[in-house]
């Protein structure tokens, strides 16, 4: 709320200088909401930036736990924890983002604010390691999704929900690497991971295009009108379908 009033004080001075660059009283205006609108957006900044630490910190609390319960064989514990982790890798991730857009807004501002720019290099950094640890998680979805399957993606049995479920996951990894990556190149493997995931999502890719391409060879090869078996014959003392109703 305080964020759009300033701007608002922002654009009214700024139009009443274009009428009169000379109005000394609109400058002072301008200069002051400027001001408190840069201390706005750093503040809520810091706020967001100390959330997504919050949620990192327990992330990476998460991950050692499941680390630790997979070396006790307890695998539904580990597997709980992971998806706990990859949450609030994700939560982070978000927080994090938040806070670098309003760092940003901040030095449009005021660009030789140096304080800001430290802040938003750091949170930079952050956010880009949490992208690279909630892809990770994104790619353990989609491969426990195609796990869990009562099927596989063979010829006789096309599972397409589990593909487009899978690729909906590798789809989110790809995204979300590529923007690590651009935020801190080189780092957090994000990289490799997203070769990884890339990799998996032509394959998923191919394999739905190959079920779906069955299934409507499947259909294109049912006799016209041909339904469930026993459809259409009719039951004793029922009308058959097409038959006269008259004697």
């Amino acid at each position: 709320k305080k964020e759009g009033v300033l701007n608002q004080a922002v654009t009214r001075a700024g139009q009443a200088l274009v009428f009169d660059e000379n109005n000394e009283r609109a400058k002072g205006l301008l200069d002051k909401a400027q001001s408190e609108l840069e201390k706005t957006l750093e503040a809520r900044g810091d706020m967001m930036k100390e959330s997504g630490d919050k949620a990192a910190a327990n992330s990476e609390a998460a991950e050692k736990a499941a680390k630790a319960a997979e070396a006790a064989g307890k695998d539904k514990e580990a597997a709980g924890r992971e998806k706990e982790s990859t949450n609030q890798a994700q939560n982070a991730a978000g927080q994090f983002g938040r806070a670098a857009e309003d760092y940003r807004k901040a030095l449009e501002l005021a660009p030789e604010n140096k304080g800001v720019q430290s802040k938003l290099a750091e949170v930079e950094s952050k956010l880009a390691t949490a992208l690279a640890k909630s892809a990770e998680g994104e790619i353990r979805s989609a491969e426990e999704t195609m796990a869990a399957s009562p099927n596989t993606p063979s010829d006789d049995k096309p599972v397409t929900a589990e593909l487009q479920k899978a690729i909906g996951h590798l789809e989110k990894a790809v995204a979300m690497l590529d923007q690590s990556e651009a935020l801190a190149p080189g780092k957090n493997e994000a990289g490799a991971l997203a070769e990884k995931a890339n990799a998996q999502l032509s394959e998923k890719r191919g394999q739905l295009d190959k079920a779906l391409g069955k299934n409507q060879a499947s259909q294109a090869q049912s006799p016209p009108g041909k339904g469930p078996e026993g459809e259409g014959e009719a039951k004793p003392g029922e009308q058959k379908p097409g038959e006269s109703a008259l004697p």
